[in-house]
């Protein structure tokens, strides 16, 4: 196998924007920058919305609320490119701190800058930016709205108990440890039973809980560091198949030759005579076999194993590869209440033990649809 043929790219999520400047341009207005009364109108609403959020960060500050308040900027579709963004992000951030945390699709899909307000000098900052039709035109005009950020619910299901609590990543681990603390602390003074933590990214997460009232949502909802509270949706598994008639020589390894090791996380993989001579004699299986279905798993794997036979190519640099059967997702009509959290566990627990595998497969679709400007957790 040569390097050249097959390079390896590093890619990074980029860097959070330490800077407040951002590049130059054109000095002229964007057409879409209001003008005349349109312009006195967005300017009125914008201010009479932060002086709600003035009135709200006052009562903040008398609960003595242990989080920062949050707030969410909506932006004008026509402003979403970096250089009129960062004249918002420049805003937010006018008492010297970064007080940006992120972005969201909001409710009606509309994207929203997330920060937090921790001075009465970024309120007094934002308020005059935001009466300066003469020199603020065009930033008034990227705002459509600007409000207190309130937590997603889709409400309460009497038929379903097991509900998903996403916090508000808060950019700073001191904080966001703070607010992991503090959820948790009033879960157990509500009697609201925490099931699972599952640690998502670095910063992001997300607990399983059982809600066995309304009230308790409710209850919940009121609680400053929550982002989301969603209901947990079981998975359902998609499972694609290959054409029954296709037909290829069975291979096996040649003594004495060593080949690469490919993890299959899937529902299983089958011993029939293509694959077993392949298969690994140690597996991870994480669910009774009444309750597995190893059909999709089997032909990932033969997949794998006889790509070029099956494709009539010759790409591979290899004539095999052993497989380790990893059986991380039971047959979901047999097993209706698998989460995503059951699965990643599993996930994690085979890769974990089997650390020298620096090769894994996961090719399992779903029946849900992830929402647009929304992780995709359901």
């Amino acid at each position: 196998m040569t390097v050249k043929n097959l390079p390896i790219r590093f890619f990074e999520a980029r860097k959070r924007d330490e800077q407040l400047t951002e590049a130059g341009g054109n000095s002229d207005l964007p057409k879409w920058v209001l003008k005349g009364n349109e312009l006195s109108a967005r300017s009125r609403h914008l201010s009479a919305e932060m002086n709600s959020v003035s009135a709200l960060f006052e009562v903040w500050k008398s609960k003595d609320l242990k989080l920062p308040m949050v707030i969410a900027t909506t932006i004008s579709e026509y402003a979403i490119a970096k250089s009129h963004r960062g004249l918002i992000v420049n805003m937010l951030n006018s008492d010297g701190n970064l007080n940006v945390i992120g972005v969201d699709s909001g409710r009606n899909g509309g994207r929203r800058i997330l920060s937090v307000v921790t001075t009465d000098e970024l309120i007094g900052n934002v308020r005059k930016t935001l009466e300066d039709v003469v020199n603020s035109a065009r930033l008034i005009s990227s705002l459509e709205d600007l409000e207190p950020f309130e937590p997603f619910s889709e409400g309460y299901n009497l038929q379903n108990h097991m509900y998903r609590v996403r916090l508000i990543d808060y950019k700073n681990s001191e904080i966001n440890m703070l607010a992991r603390n503090l959820f948790k602390n009033m879960c157990s003074a509500m009697g609201i039973t925490i099931e699972k933590e599952m640690q998502y990214s670095t910063e992001m997460y997300l607990y399983r809980i059982v809600l066995d009232t309304k009230e308790k949502l409710e209850m919940l909802l009121g609680f400053e560091g929550i982002y989301s509270v969603k209901e947990v949706s079981f998975i359902e598994i998609e499972t694609d198949s290959l054409d029954q008639g296709v037909c290829v020589p069975v291979k096996t390894p040649e003594a004495g030759k060593s080949y690469p090791v490919i993890g299959v996380l899937d529902s299983g993989i089958s011993r029939n005579n293509y694959l077993s001579p392949w298969l690994l004699s140690e597996k991870e299986v994480y669910y009774e076999e009444e309750f597995l279905n190893r059909h999709h798993g089997s032909m990932v794997a033969s997949v794998v194993e006889y790509s070029d036979e099956l494709n009539g190519t010759s790409y591979t640099a290899t004539n095999g590869v052993l497989l380790l059967e990893a059986a991380v997702i039971p047959d979901t009509k047999k097993e209706k209440h698998v989460t995503t959290e059951d699965v990643l566990d599993n996930v994690e627990d085979a890769v974990g033990r089997h650390k020298d595998i620096k090769v894994w497969t996961m090719s399992v679709g779903t029946y849900l649809e992830c929402m647009e400007g929304e992780l995709p957790l359901s």
